[in-house]
């Protein structure tokens, strides 16, 4: 796994590493490509207190908070990130990249990718409001469903949560760790 930064000095760094190597990115929205801060909730220590989470859940993302403000008018603030700017190049370039995100696959968001330039090849995410499955468990559940081993292989997941990126690496699918201080 290697890490990088997003800046527009590492997004150009990454887009010519991907169109040099032919691998397939995978990748996600929320820390990577998009800023949903104002819209983010994590489970802190009270959480846990009020039983609402268990300890080994504090600083995830706490899905009832966060689908509150999954509202047209709050996914519309989302903000861009440097990456973006490498998914307009492999548009450009006519490369072939797929969204991996554990939002809910809503109408809100496909406008949202739409609005911003995001066009994958497919957009793997929740497919519904009740699929309260952790992200790393959601993401290589997706992969695995798609996509063949042997297919895995020739993919790079980009994504700023180190136990998603583990998770894909058991899996065979290579991993780029970019830290987001947002969460």
């Amino acid at each position: 796994m290697i890490t990088i930064k997003n800046t527009h000095s590492d997004a150009h760094t990454l887009t010519r590493a991907i169109i040099n190597s032919g691998v397939t990115p995978l990748i996600d929205l929320d820390g990577v490509l998009l800023d949903a801060t104002h819209r983010q909730c994590t489970f802190t220590a009270v959480h846990v207190k009020q039983g609402l989470c268990q300890a080994a859940d504090i600083g995830a993302l706490n899905l009832v908070e966060y689908r509150k403000k999954c509202t047209p008018e709050h996914i519309a603030k989302d903000k861009a990130l440097a990456l973006l700017s490498m998914v307009h190049t492999l548009n450009a370039c006519g490369i072939g990249y797929y969204v991996v995100t554990a939002r809910v696959n809503c109408s809100s968001t496909a406008k949202l990718l739409k609005d911003k330039g995001i066009n994958p090849l497919s957009c793997m995410a929740r497919h519904s409001e009740t699929d309260t499955r952790r992200d790393d468990h959601l993401k290589v559940d997706n992969l695995l469903a798609q996509f063949e081993p042997h297919e895995l292989k020739n993919m790079v997941l980009i994504d700023d949560n180190l136990r998603n990126l583990k998770a894909v690496q058991a899996i065979g699918v290579r991993a780029i760790h970019v830290p987001f201080e947002g969460h």
